[in-house]
C-alpha cells in the first residue's frame, strides 16, 4: 500500500506538470458530464481529463509489473532442491512452500494489475479514437478501424517480418507503420508494439491458469493436474515475460541460476539412473488393511528398501524421498521416510492411499500370491521400476526438539510417520535439556495402531534408557472393530535382479560434514551459476535490442544448455567415481543391525518399563486443549503437530502464546 500510494503521488505531481489546465480541468470536471452538446471546451477537457487519468493508470502499471519482477527474483529458490539456503535458514519444507506462496501471490497480484490495467487502458485508446474522435478519423488508417482485440493479434506481415528478417533483398524487411496509438499516444504503432501487447497478454493467461491450479482442492484431490500445470504454465510465462520486457531476464536471473545449479544436476542423475535402468532396490511391501468409510479397501502401504552407507549416514528424522514409478505417474510423489530398526541398511515409507498415485500404487499388489501368505517364506512379486531420490525437507527436528525441556506431539492418521525415527532416537540417546516427550497418536485404523505398535513402539520400551517418553494412542474407530485375519498385513518380497541401493544425490550442495566431499557439487553449483551469469549479462548487452525480440528468447536456450551440458558431464564422472564405493558399502551394511533384535516383540498394550509408557485409550477424539496439559510449568515448552489441517489449526488455536509449535504438513 505504501508503494503504490507513494507511485500514484509521484505520478500525479508529473502529470500536474504535463497538463497545466489539469487541476482546473479537475475541478470542472465534478460539474459536467461528456455528452454530444458540449461545447469544444468541454470537450477538450474532458481529453485532458481522460489523458492523464490513462497516462496514470499506465505508470501504476508498470510500477506494479516491477514490484512482480521483485517477488520473481527469488520466488524459487525456497522451492528448489537440495537448497543449502533453506538448510542454512533451517526452514521446514512447510515454511518454505508458505514462502513460495507469499512471493508467488505478491508476483501474480502485481502481473495481474500490470496486465489488467494495460487492457483497460488499450480499450480507453480505442474507445477515444473509434468512438469519440470522429473528426480525426483515425480509425480509417490505423489497427483501430477493426476491432479492440486487433491490436493484440500481430498482422501477417509482421509475422512474415519476424521470419525474413534476417534477408537484406527480402521485400518483407522493413517496419510497417499501422497508425498511432497501439501502446501510447501519438507515438507509432509498430510490429513491435503488437508483439509486446501479444505477449503480454499470453503471459498473463498463462499466469492466471497457474492461479486457479494451484488452490488447495486441486492440490489434494488432482495432484498431476496441479503439478503438469504448475510447470508448463511456469516455463511459458517465463518465456512470454523474457519476450515482452528487455530487462525482464535481468530480474529473473537470481532465482533462475539458483534453481538450475541446485535442481537441474540432480534431476540430471536421475534420468541417467532411469535411463540405464538402474531403480532402487526395493526389498519388501508390506499391504496393511486400512479400510474406512470413505475408502472400504483403503491400506497402508509400507515400502521397505535398501540405503547405502552414504543414505543411512546423511538421513536426518523428519526427511522425506521422492517415489517415481514411470509406469504408473511421469511426476515423482515425495513421501516421509523412517529407519527399519532392527537393520542399519533398511529404510521405509509408510504410505496412505488416497490419490490415483497411491491408490495405483496398492493395486499392484491385489491378488498376488494371497493363498502363500501362511508359509514361513514369504511370496515374492515383481514390480514395475522404482526410483527413490532423497533427501529432502527439514533436517533439524532431533536439533529443535532437544532446544525444549518439554514436548508434546500431536499426530493424526498417517501423520504419525515424521516422527517414528525422532521418538525412537530421542528415547536412546540422552538429551541435557529435554526431560519429557509426550506422544498424543489420534487414530481409527485398529490395523495401522497395530503395525506401528509392532514396529515401533514395543521395541521403544527396551531402548528407552535416556529420557522419559509417554505414548498415548487415542482410539477414534470402531471399539468393536476385531484384529481378524482380513485386517493381518500381508507382505511380499520383491524381486528387482537391476537394482542398487538408494543413494543420496552426491551432487547435492551442502549436504556432507566433510568440507572435502562438499566440493563436486560446490563446483557444479559455482559452474552453472557463473558461466550462467555471464550468459545473461553478454546477451543483455551485446546481443538484445530494446524494438526487437527475437534475440531475448536465446538467452534462456543459452542458460538451458549450460545447465544440462554441466550437470551431464559432472554426472557422468562422479558415476564413476561412486560405484566401486557403493559396491563396498552394500557389503560392510549387509546383515548389520542396530536398536537391538526385532524378533521377539512385546505384543501387549499399556505395558511400562523405565521411562517409557504406552497407553490405548477408546472414547473417540479427545479435547485438544486437554493433551497440553503436561506442559504446564515447563520453561521452554514445545508442540510438534501434523495432521489434516483442521486438527492442526485445532492445535494452533489451543496452545498458549509462550509456546513453540513446530508444523509437518501434509497438506498445503
Amino acid at each position: 500500500m505504501i508503494f503504490f500510494t507513494c507511485s500514484i503521488h509521484r505520478h500525479k505531481q508529473a502529470a500536474v506538470l504535463s497538463y497545466p489546465t489539469l487541476e482546473s480541468a479537475v475541478d470542472a470536471s465534478n460539474h459536467y458530464s461528456y455528452n454530444s452538446a458540449n461545447s469544444s471546451d468541454t470537450t477538450n477537457t474532458y481529453i485532458e481529463i481522460s489523458n492523464w487519468r490513462r497516462t496514470l493508470a499506465q505508470h501504476i502499471a508498470n510500477d506494479s509489473a516491477i514490484l512482480s519482477l521483485v517477488a520473481f527474483a527469488h520466488l524459487l529458490i525456497p522451492v528448489s532442491k537440495h537448497s543449502p539456503l533453506v538448510t542454512l535458514l533451517k526452514w521446514s519444507p512447510s515454511e518454505a512452500i508458505v514462502v513460495h506462496k507469499y512471493e508467488g501471490r505478491m508476483a501474480i497480484f502485481g502481473v495481474v494489475l500490470h496486465g489488467g490495467l494495460h487492457l483497460v487502458c488499450g480499450y480507453w485508446r480505442w474507445w477515444n479514437a473509434f468512438m469519440l474522435n470522429d473528426a480525426n478519423d483515425a480509425r480509417d488508417s490505423s489497427w483501430m478501424k477493426r476491432s479492440f482485440w486487433y491490436g493484440y493479434i500481430p498482422p501477417v506481415s509482421c509475422w512474415k517480418n519476424v521470419l525474413y528478417r534476417s534477408s537484406s533483398d527480402n521485400e518483407y524487411d522493413f517496419e510497417p507503420d499501422f497508425g498511432e496509438g497501439c501502446i501510447h499516444d501519438g507515438s507509432p504503432c509498430k510490429c513491435y508494439d503488437f508483439f509486446v501487447n501479444l505477449t503480454g497478454l499470453l503471459g498473463l493467461v498463462a499466469l492466471l491458469i497457474l492461479l486457479f491450479s494451484s488452490v488447495g482442492y486441486v492440490r489434494r484431490h488432482f495432484y498431476r493436474v496441479f503439478y503438469v500445470l504448475h510447470i508448463t504454465t511456469a516455463a511459458f510465462f517465463l518465456l512470454m515475460a523474457t519476450l515482452h520486457y528487455n530487462r525482464t531476464i535481468l530480474y529473473l536471473c537470481p532465482s533462475l541460476l539458483y534453481y538450475a545449479s541446485t535442481s537441474i544436476p540432480t534431476d540430471i542423475q536421475a534420468w541417467l539412473y532411469r535411463h540405464r535402468g538402474q531403480d532402487t532396490r526395493i526389498l519388501r511391501i508390506t499391504k496393511v488393511p486400512c479400510p474406512t468409510n470413505e475408502r472400504p479397501d483403503g491400506s497402508v502401504l509400507d515400502i521397505t528398501f535398501e540405503a547405502s552407507l552414504k543414505a543411512i549416514q546423511q538421513y536426518q528424522p523428519g526427511n522425506h524421498c521422492t517415489v517415481h514409478i514411470p509406469q504408473l505417474s511421469l511426476v515423482a510423489h515425495p513421501f516421509t521416510v523412517n529407519k527399519v530398526l532392527g537393520y542399519s541398511n533398511r529404510l521405509r515409507l509408510l504410505i496412505r492411499e488416497t490419490g490415483p498415485f497411491t491408490t495405483q500404487l496398492g493395486k499392484l499388489l491385489d491378488g498376488k500370491d494371497k493363498d502363500n501368505l501362511e508359509s514361513q517364506t514369504l511370496p515374492q512379486i515383481t514390480l514395475p521400476t522404482i526410483q527413490i531420490n532423497g533427501f529432502h525437507g527439514t533436517a533439524h527436528r532431533m536439533e529443535q526438539l532437544q532446544k525444549h525441556d518439554a514436548v508434546v506431539v500431536v499426530a493424526g492418521g498417517i501423520g504419525i510417520t515424521p516422527y517414528l525415527t525422532m521418538l525412537m532416537e530421542i528415547a536412546s540417546k540422552k538429551s541435557p535439556l529435554t526431560k519429557s516427550v509426550e506422544l498424543h497418536w489420534i487414530c481409527r485404523e485398529r490395523s495401522l495402531v497395530r503395525y506401528i505398535y509392532d514396529e515401533y513402539f514395543s521395541t521403544m520400551k527396551e531402548s528407552c534408557i535416556a529420557n522419559s517418553v509417554k505414548i498415548i494412542v487415542h482410539f477414534t474407530g470402531d471399539e468393536a472393530e476385531e484384529y481378524s485375519s482380513s485386517s493381518r498385513p500381508m507382505t511380499f518380497s520383491v524381486l528387482s535382479p537391476n537394482s542398487i541401493p538408494m543413494t543420496p544425490s552426491y551432487l547435492s550442495v551442502g549436504t556432507r560434514e566433510v568440507v572435502s566431499h562438499n566440493l563436486p557439487p560446490f563446483a557444479t553449483f559455482l559452474s552453472i551459476f557463473s558461466l550462467g551469469l555471464a550468459s545473461i549479462w553478454h546477451c543483455f548487452t551485446r546481443v538484445q535490442s530494446t524494438e526487437s525480440m527475437a534475440a531475448r528468447s536465446l538467452v534462456l536456450v543459452i542458460l538451458s544448455i549450460i545447465s544440462v551440458g554441466v550437470s551431464l558431464m559432472l554426472n557422468v564422472w562422479m558415476s564413476s567415481e561412486r560405484s566401486t564405493i557403493a559396491n563396498a558399502e552394500h557389503k560392510e551394511t549387509t546383515g548389520s543391525a542396530t536398536y537391538g533384535s526385532i524378533s521377539n516383540k512385546d505384543q501387549a498394550f499399556g505395558s511400562k518399563t523405565n521411562n517409557f509408557s504406552y497407553k490405548l485409550r477408546n472414547g473417540g477424539r479427545p479435547a485438544l486443549s486437554g493433551l497440553l496439559s503436561s506442559l504446564n510449568g515447563a520453561s521452554d515448552p514445545a508442540v510438534f503437530v501434523c495432521g489434516p489441517k483442521e486438527m492442526m489449526a485445532s492445535v494452533r488455536g489451543a496452545v498458549a502464546s509462550s509456546f513453540t509449535v513446530y508444523e509437518e504438513a501434509f497438506e498445503n
